[in-house]
């Protein structure tokens, strides 16, 4: 940072000059952030979720409103602070969408950013301080960093909040749709045995299917496609939950160092939150292509069944479906065998407890 005081290798015009100039910088620099502060909009701002309350609202607009009156009196300073001006002015735009999409954890962490830059960033430095001047003000403006990478890394926790929202309600669908074509295809076997049977004599002396019979291999490949839907999506929510825990323990991590002390990270460290949220936004886009993808997969379903059975490999193809779904009904039996013996044991082992009490 330039240090406005007389370079013994200039000369006094040179030093008026350039001190008038970044006056001018500063106060132009003061003048946008205070804009900004002030063009922010409660109203047209307001939490659409209905998650932040009245009063935090009412806390929100009261803190930046100080927060804009005292950086529109702020005097102007000796230090050049344009850096730290900017990154007071990106932190300030960010806090009207975080209040517009109920996030509150991203607006506090935005209000915590504006109040640092503007009441310490900016704070004049004493003269006794001033040989270390520019050591000073270069390592607020790290800190101011700090402030950026905990509210870029809360708005990627939103963003992947958003994404699970969207995801669980899907897989509750699949969910619902699996259990109804499971129940719906398990009444139809009961009823049509024979048709069962025309299914599993497939390739043992006849090739011939009944209408009956490609419509229960067709309820078989529905159930086997909603199954493979929620083990993938169960994936991919696992996936961003773990992303989001992640990113939590790196805000904890940063906002109790900001806490503590006013020691800073390096830059190697600061890289590479920046690449994480690079990362996040490409897998955030290559998980929209994937449900998009799903989507298309179960509207031309109809077409590809059609196709399956037009095909030579018919019969192949539906023998490996009734592989595939014996496999997951003897999967499911297994695993539900397993709940009941784990409760049997939790129960006698209650019942020992018990016993060796009295």
């Amino acid at each position: 940072m330039e240090l406005f005081k007389k370079n013994k290798k200039k000369t006094q015009t040179q030093v008026d000059r350039e001190q008038k100039e970044a006056v001018s910088m500063n106060r132009s620099g003061t003048q946008r952030v205070a804009a900004v502060l002030g063009q922010i909009r409660f109203t047209e701002s307001a939490d659409v979720t209905g998650r932040i309350s009245q009063e935090k609202m009412d806390w929100y607009r009261g803190t930046v409103s100080a927060l804009a009156v005292q950086m529109d009196q702020a005097k102007i300073l000796r230090l050049d602070t344009s850096a730290i001006d900017q990154s007071i002015q990106f932190i300030a735009e960010y806090l009207p969408e975080a209040i517009k999409s109920g996030n509150e954890a991203t607006a506090d962490r935005i209000i915590k950013g504006l109040a640092y830059g503007i009441s310490k960033a900016r704070k004049d430095i004493p003269e006794k301080d001033m040989e270390n001047a520019s050591a000073i003000v270069d390592k607020r403006l790290r800190r101011l960093q700090m402030h950026r990478d905990v509210i870029e890394l809360s708005r990627k926790i939103d963003e992947l909040n958003k994404a699970l929202r969207r995801q669980k309600r899907t897989l509750e669908e699949y969910q619902g749709n699996y259990e109804k074509c499971k129940a719906d295809l398990k009444s139809i076997s009961s009823r049509r045995p024979d048709l069962v049977k025309e299914l599993d004599e497939l390739g043992f002396g006849s090739n011939q299917l009944s209408a009956g019979a490609k419509g229960i291999d067709t309820a078989r490949v529905k159930v086997i496609e909603l199954s493979d839907s929620i083990e993938n999506l169960s994936r991919q929510i696992a996936t961003n939950e773990s992303a989001m825990q992640e990113d939590e323990a790196t805000i904890r991590t940063l906002e109790i160092q900001m806490s503590q002390t006013e020691a800073l990270v390096d830059e190697a460290t600061l890289e590479d939150i920046r690449k994480q949220q690079e990362e996040f936004q490409k897998e955030l886009l290559q998980l929209e292509r994937q449900i998009d993808d799903m989507e298309r997969i179960n509207k031309d379903f109809t077409r590809m069944m059609d196709a399956v059975y037009s095909s030579p490999d018919m019969v192949d193809r539906i023998i490996r479906h009734a592989m595939e779904y014996e496999s997951l009904v003897e999967k499911e039996a297994r695993a539900e065998e397993g709940r009941r013996m784990g409760l049997e044991n939790e129960a006698e082992n209650d019942q020992e407890n018990t016993r060796q009490m009295n």
